[in-house]
């Protein structure tokens, strides 16, 4: 049995080399973005990852009103597939270790990239549509932020709902996370026009 009045945000955030020129835009996003989280009334707890061609655990299950500030630190090559699949493997196992009634009643996970897949070694496009599609039958809302892509079709092919994909320019990186957070306080419903067209590329 979870618990209704308690939710779980993981942000998983793109830290690879070309993340340079938008760095101060993300972490400006972030803020934003959990900031519109505390327009809902239930208990929000968040996880924020980031990754490059390493997975990296910047904070767990942390209070919503207790986040540190985040400093993304840009370098490396683009390990998407790897960190999307250590990631919710890691959240899985840790919600099997909840007591029950504590676990959370909503689960939402946002995937945040500037580039494409180009150094996974642990998991394949298989793997991980296999995961978010498992994930998503038990209730959580996935969302994919694809900077200067076809973001769509990518969250396509590992298994995210076209309405909860986003396809934004570089240089809207923060807007776009800014979207994300009203799109999630809102209900997680999807992203709407407007969204779209303010931060299309």
């Amino acid at each position: 049995m979870s618990n209704p009045n308690r939710r779980l945000l993981v942000m998983l955030m793109d830290r690879s080399g070309s993340m340079m020129r938008v760095q101060h835009d993300a972490e400006g996003g972030l803020v934003t973005l959990l900031q519109e989280q505390k327009t809902n009334p239930a208990e929000t707890l968040v996880s924020l990852y980031d990754f490059s061609d390493r997975h990296n655990v910047v904070y767990e299950y942390a209070a919503l009103n207790d986040v540190p500030l985040y400093e993304l630190r840009p370098s490396g090559s683009t390990a998407l597939l790897d960190a999307i699949g250590i990631t919710i493997s890691r959240i899985n196992e840790q919600l099997d270790q909840m007591p029950e009634g504590e676990q959370p009643g909503e689960i939402s996970l946002v995937i945040q990239t500037d580039g494409e897949e180009n150094w996974s070694k642990q998991y394949s496009l298989d793997q991980v549509k296999a995961l978010i599609t498992q994930q998503r039958a038990k209730g959580w809302k996935v969302a994919f932020l694809g900077a200067d892509q076809d973001a769509i079709t990518v969250a396509d092919r590992m298994g995210i709902a076209p309405d909860m994909a986003l396809s934004y320019g570089s240089n809207k990186t923060e807007e776009s996370l800014t979207r994300a957070g009203r799109m999630l306080s809102r209900g997680g419903g999807g992203f709407t026009d407007d969204d779209r067209n303010a931060t299309r590329y």
